[in-house]
């Protein structure tokens, strides 16, 4: 079969990776002017009646994870007879790649399992289970960041196993022993995957070897924890017990979120205590699991059970995973072989319904305990607000049950544009400082001077644009600032934001209505753009790109909506509202659509691809909110209402 040279309007660059799960490409997205990764998946899954409406139910769940250590999801689609997924395209390999070239550091070590277990954490918390923990699954851009790839691989291929829809996918180096045991899939079979993940990055080598997948599984049973010090003699003994712990046999015992083994593994390195507590006692954990110790010897039967499971799953093995970029299963990393084992669907938060006498489209609401709310932002799992003025605090929402879960008081006044990362949530404050909150642990970890009203992350540095018109670089290794880059006349009396993209920093400089553009490998100012003269050029355009990209910027002004091009410094589309009835805060932007809000009540959706208004919503507070996208809702914070809302509007 000729290699395809489009598949939609994305143009093929070269193949990257071969599998019997699917053929991965390297392809040129015209409309973002970026390269994404192509997933095309075999002609036969569409056969099976079934397999579209499961495709397109798991693109979206991946896609919604929305995660900074998790590769995204763009795009879903058919061409010709065969389903695709659009992921972002990770130019830095994959772990395995790393692994069969040069030993990891224990930093590298370190950091890699910090990414990875904040993005295992938080697809958990999110019902979503990984199932193929693995090496060849954790990917790292160009920056040299790793994330976490083939999330939904079990269901996409259960039709491929013919196994009436109950297949389970696992690659047998990698999986906990309950897998082959037909118990029900937990978040602890990852956690078990990244702990021989961990050893392998330490050792080089697999914990379990056998000649077969069958012996391979059976080891993961049976045979006692190696010792990963026989391998590494300069390892701290510590990191033995982290070892022990993440593969134990029962999954009672073993840790009890990937936060907790990240934890342990930093304190291993530096020789300080580990930092979690022992699980339950093997007298406890007998009794929970009917009175067999869980690193005991397996009865005859259970033997010959898994040895038919194991037998009938290797008919049906597959290639490497659907959502990652490596289809291709290397050599030496044993194939993913399927089980035949029930498999339920994860619990995920109930669908949410209006509730009663909040009015139409409100799920839930908030307020009293929140002081003219800032923003909603969305990460580890939950709905963050900040508020200021009595008190100063950021309030943590979980969003399967609409309950406030925490209260981080003394986070600053103004929190305008908190940030997001991979082990962090980070609140600027305009007349205070930035408060660095521990997710964990739910408390302010550390303080960086400077009146900072926006922050964002990027180039392995925090940028924070100061109440003085001067841009700082922050190092998060140490909390301080580390240069400041003055951008404009050092007087200010709006909130300069920050923005960074896949090449430069952003600053909108609010006194001026200009666009900066700052080199980040120089530290200086390259350019400066007034935004008018953006607005101008959008009004121009004739024709419409579409999508939303990572490299756009949405401006509400001058009687329309405008999208600028970052990557060009060019104004792109422009949408003609009508006069004063949006305001310019009050956007959320999704994949493909920008939610506007109105003084009026009305919330508006404006589909990127034709730049067209698509719907409206009418909301019961007439005021301008800060709208946010994130789990199946948008988040309305109204500022001088003293009010959050959940909105039933799925974006």
């Amino acid at each position: 079969m000729a290699e395809p040279r489009k598949i939609s309007h994305y143009e093929i660059k070269d193949e990257i990776g071969r599998g019997g799960m699917a053929t991965v490409f390297r392809a040129y997205d015209p409309r973002f002017k970026r390269d994404v990764a192509i997933k095309l998946l075999p002609r036969e899954f569409d056969h099976d009646p079934t397999f579209r409406a499961r495709f397109e139910r798991e693109a979206q769940t991946i896609a919604a994870l929305e995660h900074s250590a998790i590769v995204p999801v763009y795009d879903s689609g058919e061409e010709d007879g065969q389903s695709y997924l659009v992921m972002r395209y990770m130019p830095g390999g994959s772990l395995l790649d790393r692994l069969n070239t040069a030993p990891l550091s224990l930093a590298e070590v370190a950091a890699i399992v910090e990414r990875v277990s904040a993005a295992l954490d938080s697809a958990h918390r999110q019902g979503v289970i990984h199932r193929d923990m693995k090496p060849g699954n954790i990917l790292f851009d160009k920056h040299n960041d790793a994330y976490l790839s083939d999330f939904g691989l079990v269901k996409l291929t259960e039709t491929t196993a013919q196994l009436s829809g109950s297949g389970v996918i696992g690659t047998p180096a990698y999986m906990a022993p309950e897998m082959a045991k037909n118990e029900t899939p937990t978040p602890s079979i990852d956690i078990y995957g990244l702990g021989v993940t961990l050893f392998q990055m330490l050792t080089g080598k697999l914990p379990y070897d056998a000649p077969t997948a069958m012996g391979v599984l059976m080891a993961h049973m049976t045979e006692p924890t190696p010792d990963v010090r026989e391998v590494r003699r300069d390892l701290p003994e510590a990191m033995q017990v982290v070892i022990a712990r993440a593969l134990e046999k029962n999954p009672r015992r073993r840790y009890q979120s990937a936060g907790e083994l990240a934890a342990d593994v930093r304190a291993a390195i530096a020789g300080s205590e580990l930092a979690t507590q022992v699980g339950p006692t093997p007298a406890q954990t007998d009794t929970q699991s009917g009175g067999r110790a869980a690193s005991g010897a397996l009865p005859r039967w259970a033997w010959i059970a898994a040895g038919i499971i194991l037998l009938v799953g290797a008919l049906g093995a597959l290639g490497s995973g659907v959502l990652g970029q490596g289809a291709a299963s290397p050599a030496n990393e044993p194939t993913p072989t399927s089980l035949l084992a029930v498999q339920p669907t994860p619990t995920l938060p109930p669908t949410a319904t209006p509730a009663e006498g909040l009015g139409e489209h409100v799920i839930a609401e908030w307020k009293g305990n929140i002081t003219f709310p800032q923003k909603a932002f969305i990460g580890f799992g939950s709905v963050w607000v900040v508020s200021h003025r009595d008190p100063d605090s950021t309030l943590r929402i979980d969003p399967a049950t609409n309950t406030v879960i925490a209260t981080i008081k003394g986070t600053g006044w103004r929190g305008h544009q908190p940030l997001i990362t991979a082990d962090s949530v980070w609140v600027p404050a305009e007349r205070e400082d930035t408060a660095r909150i521990d997710p964990k642990t739910n408390t302010v970890v550390a303080r960086i001077s400077g009146k900072h009203a926006s922050i964002a992350e990027g180039f392995s540095s925090i940028w924070a644009t100061a109440m003085t018109d001067t841009l700082d670089r922050i190092d998060p290794a140490t909390n301080t600032i580390t240069l400041s880059i003055p951008f404009g006349d050092n007087y200010v009396d709006c909130n300069n934001n920050v923005m960074v993209t896949t090449a430069n920093v952003w600053v909108i400089h609010c006194d001026e209505d200009e666009l900066v553009k700052i080199d980040p490998a120089a530290n200086r100012v390259l350019s400066t753009i007034p935004i008018q003269q953006l607005i101008d050029e959008a009004k121009a355009q004739t024709q419409i790109p579409a999508g939303k990209g990572d490299d756009f910027l949405w401006w509400v002004a001058d009687g329309g909506l405008a999208r600028l091009d970052l990557a060009t410094g060019k104004g792109l589309t422009f949408l003609p509202l009508a006069a004063d009835t949006f305001c310019g805060s009050g956007m959320a932007i999704t994949d493909d659509s920008v939610w506007l809000a109105g003084d009026d009540g009305l919330i508006t959706q404006v589909d990127v691809a034709t730049n067209e208004i698509k719907l409206s919503y009418k909301v019961p507070i007439q005021s301008c909110p800060h709208l946010t996208a994130g789990f199946g809702s948008l988040w309305a914070v109204y500022e001088y209402d003293n009010t959050v809302q959940r909105l039933d509007i799925a974006p």
